[in-house]
C-alpha cells in the first residue's frame, strides 16, 4: 500500500509519532511518503537553525517530499503551496492526515475525487492542550466542528491517541463515535527483546552518569517547565534525603526557569541537568534509569520509558490510568510536592521496584512501534 502523511513539520532525531508509525509501515512493506515544510517546530534549542533544503530526502527508507509553502503559525500549522500537485504524482492508496488544520481541506478534494484513497485523521488535541487558550475554543468548537460536520462523510477512520482525545473528537468536533479507534503513540522496545544488549546499554549509561547499581535513577524531562510540574519536581526530591536517589533532568530549559532550577542543583548535587538530548539518547538514558516521574502534561516520553522497561509516575488522568493499565507505575491524586514524593518513595521501595520493572517490561510490547503501525493499516 502507498501511504502518504501530511506534517506541518518533521525533525528527524526526534521519537514522535511521526518518526515511528512511518518507519514501521515501512518495514511492514508498505510504501511510504512524508509531505512535509522546510521547517522543523520551534524548540528552543533549534532557534535560527529550523529550515531545511526543499526537495526529496530519505529517513529509513521514508520518502521525504519538502515543499514550498505559503504561511505559517509557528508550531500549529503550515499552509502549503500546492499540496494537491503532490498528491495527484504519488496516487496514494492512504493518506494519514495529523490532526485537523487547513490542508485537511485539500486532502477532502483529493479523496472527493479519488475514491478508492482511503483518508485517515488522527487527534492529539484536548481539553488542557487545545481548549486553555482565548484563541482555542473559536478555532476547535466554532470554526473546526462546523467544518468536520460538512466533511466528517470522507474520513475512513478517526484515530486518537489518548483516551483525553477522544473526548475532544467527540465533544469538541462532533465527530462520529463510530469512526474513532484507539492508536497509541509509538515507543522503541528493541532493545527489551535482545537482553543482553539491554543490560550492556543498562551498564553504560549508569558508568557514565557516575551511578552504582544500587543508587536509583530518576528522570524527569521535556521542554521545561512548561506544563511539566518541574518545580514541583525539584521540591519532592529535595525532601527525599536518601543519598543513593538521584534526579536527572533532560531537556530544555525556559530562560526563566534556568536561575530557578540552578538553585536547586546548587544546593543538591544529587540533582543533574544533562541539557536537551536527542532521541536515541534519551531512549538510551531511559534504560539507564530506574523511574520516569511526569507529573505534568502528557508527552511521548511516557512511552519511550515504558519500551525501556522503567517504571512511570504520572498525575492520575485518563492518559495516565491507560498507560500504567498493566501495573507498571503510579498514579498521583493531587500534584504537590508531598504526593510526588510518595509516589517516587513507593515505587522505588525495595519490596515494590522489582514488580514495577517486570511490569514495565511486559508492557513495552505493546506499544512497539511496528505493533502500532500494524493496527494503523488494518
Amino acid at each position: 500500500m502507498r501511504i502518504v502523511h501530511i506534517l506541518s513539520y518533521f525533525k528527524p532525531d526526534l521519537a514522535y509519532q511521526e518518526n515511528y508509525l512511518t518507519v514501521g509501515q515501512r518495514e511492514l512493506g508498505h510504501e511510504v511518503f512524508i509531505i512535509t515544510s522546510k521547517f522543523e517546530p520551534y524548540f528552543q534549542i533549534n532557534k535560527g537553525k529550523r529550515t531545511h533544503e526543499l526537495g526529496e530526502f530519505d529517513y529509513r527508507g521514508v520518502k521525504i517530499l519538502r515543499i514550498r509553502s505559503l504561511y505559517e503559525i509557528k508550531n500549529r500549522f503550515i499552509v502549503f503551496v500546492n499540496l494537491l500537485k503532490h498528491l495527484r504524482a504519488i496516487q496514494p492508496d492512504m493518506i494519514f492526515f495529523h490532526d485537523h488544520s487547513p490542508e485537511l481541506l485539500n486532502c477532502i478534494r483529493y479523496v472527493k475525487k479519488n475514491p478508492n484513497t482511503k483518508l485517515v485523521i488522527d487527534i492529539h488535541s484536548s481539553f488542557d492542550n487545545s481548549m486553555k487558550s482565548t484563541f482555542g475554543p473559536l478555532y476547535h468548537k466554532v470554526l473546526w466542528r462546523s467544518i468536520v460536520k460538512r466533511i466528517q462523510k470522507y474520513y475512513h477512520k478517526v484515530f486518537y491517541v489518548a483516551p483525553e482525545c477522544r473526548d475532544f473528537a467527540i465533544q469538541v468536533y462532533g465527530i462520529d463515535e463510530g469512526k474513532l479507534e484507539l492508536l497509541p503513540l509509538p515507543g522503541d522496545a528493541s532493545l527489551i527483546k535482545n537482553f543482553t544488549l539491554y543490560m550492556n546499554v543498562r551498564r553504560r549509561i549508569r558508568e557514565e552518569l557516575g551511578v552504582s547499581d544500587s543508587d536509583r535513577v530518576i528522570f524527569h524531562t521535556g521542554k521545561l517547565p512548561g506544563d511539566k510540574k518541574t518545580l514541583e519536581v525539584l521540591a519532592a526530591f529535595q525532601q527525599i534525603e536518601d543519598p543513593s536517589f538521584k534526579l536527572f533532568i533532560v531537556g530544555s530549559v525556559e530562560n526563566g526557569f534556568r536561575d530557578i532550577l540552578n538553585k536547586y542543583i546548587e544546593r543538591d548535587n544529587r540533582i543533574i541537568y544533562l541539557g536537551w538530548k536527542n532521541a536515541s539518547k534519551l531512549k538510551e538514558l531511559l534504560v539507564g534509569g530506574d523511574l520516569l516521574l511526569q507529573p505534568g502534561s502528557l508527552s511521548n516520553t511516557f512511552i519511550e520509558a515504558i519500551c525501556a522497561g522503567i517504571p512511570l509516575v504520572l498525575a492520575d488522568t485518563p492518559q495516565g490510568r491507560y498507560l500504567t493499565k498493566n501495573g507498571n507505575g503510579y498514579l498521583l491524586d493531587e500534584i504537590s510536592p508531598e504526593s510526588i514524593k510518595d509516589g517516587i518513595l513507593h515505587v522505588l521501595e525495595k519490596s515494590n521496584f522489582q514488580d514495577y520493572r517486570e511490569r514495565s517490561i511486559m508492557a513495552s510490547e505493546e506499544y512497539h512501534y511496528i505493533n502500532i503501525a500494524k493496527k494503523s493499516v488494518q
